[in-house]
């Protein structure tokens, strides 16, 4: 079972969920954009020795906005975590990251990695992108912060609010009511978000090619990175960095084992889906170049698409 606490880092209040025994290992669990602290309800319950919590991230769920004045910017988040665990006592702490989460996590490894015991990333890591588009992002989260009064879309009932949610990302049904029973607000007209409209623009610290190669480099928390599904747009931007950065951590006689959807032409396509479909040709040069060795390879569904199966590559790489 877990309790329900509120944290005050100085007036902002972050809120969340507490799972687990106060022996257990000291964890943070932090979820992916738009989403909150339900999205562990699963996996807390079977980390039994783990002393787990799951925060609202500023404007999510039940936490505080920020205030009128302030950005939210990933640096902040950053700050937020490292409070929450001060309030703990947690010098070292072991850290859950999903999405945007395991994207915050990362950097803190990173940028702190006297502080991280262990890293757990679920389909995210640190992304990068060109340093245009990066200086680009920096000024959307300062335009973002400037969307006082915004309105977020009113659905009639919980149930419509879910399956909107689930259509729009292809998570499970159930998923989406969990995200929706901890996410939503009550107004006039039936239900909307809690989120701050002013989220929308704003995201994570973004950080060039170089700057990424240099905060592996940096980790020096035993790392765990599972990815469902490699055709996502943020790693896709940084497959060759991170394939580098697997080949470094990866023990000998370690395996790295992804599924990402297949491609018959020779690189790598953005699909209607807005997924990416890659060659196995692709797949294995980037792979060579990272030092990887290929164990094995194997057709198969990675997904359903409204229902559908999507055909993909089990990938199985060693050193």
């Amino acid at each position: 079972m877990f309790e329900d606490l509120d944290i005050d880092l100085g007036g902002q209040w972050i809120r969340g969920k507490l799972w687990g025994p106060v022996t257990g290992l000291p964890t943070i669990a932090l979820h992916g954009y738009l989403d909150n602290a339900n999205s562990f309800d699963v996996l807390a319950p079977r980390l039994p020795n783990h002393r787990i919590f799951a925060m609202d991230f500023a404007g999510h769920g039940a936490s505080d906005h920020r205030r009128p004045h302030e950005l939210y910017s990933g640096l902040l988040d950053i700050r937020d975590v490292l409070a929450v665990a001060d309030h703990f006592g947690w010098s070292r702490f072991h850290l859950i990251g999903h999405s945007m989460g395991a994207e915050i996590g990362s950097q803190i490894a990173g940028l702190f990695p006297d502080r991280v015991a262990s890293l757990v990333c679920i389909d995210g890591f640190c992304s990068t992108n060109d340093v245009p588009v990066t200086l680009e992002h920096l000024a959307s989260s300062v335009s973002a912060s400037f969307k006082q009064g915004a309105r977020l879309k009113v659905f009639p009932t919980l149930a419509a609010m879910s399956a909107r949610l689930s259509d729009a990302t292809g998570q499970s049904a159930a998923s989406a009511e969990a995200i929706v029973a901890r996410g939503h607000a009550v107004v006039v007209e039936g239900y909307t978000w809690r989120t701050d409209p002013r989220i929308k623009g704003s995201g994570p610290l973004e950080l060039t090619g170089e700057q990424l190669q240099q905060l592996i480099q940096q980790i020096t928390a035993g790392t765990l990175m599972i990815v469902a599904d490699l055709s996502n747009d943020w790693l896709q931007r940084s497959l060759d960095v991170v394939m580098a950065g697997i080949a470094r951590v990866l023990e000998a006689g370690g395996t790295a084992v992804f599924s990402l959807e297949a491609r018959k032409g020779a690189g790598f396509k953005l699909t209607e889906s807005g997924r990416y479909a890659h060659s196995r040709s692709y797949v294995r040069h980037i792979a060579a170049e990272a030092g990887l060795v290929e164990q094995g390879v194997t057709r198969q569904t990675v997904r359903l698409e409204y229902g559908e199966p999507v055909l993909g590559d089990l990938w199985v790489f060693g050193r």
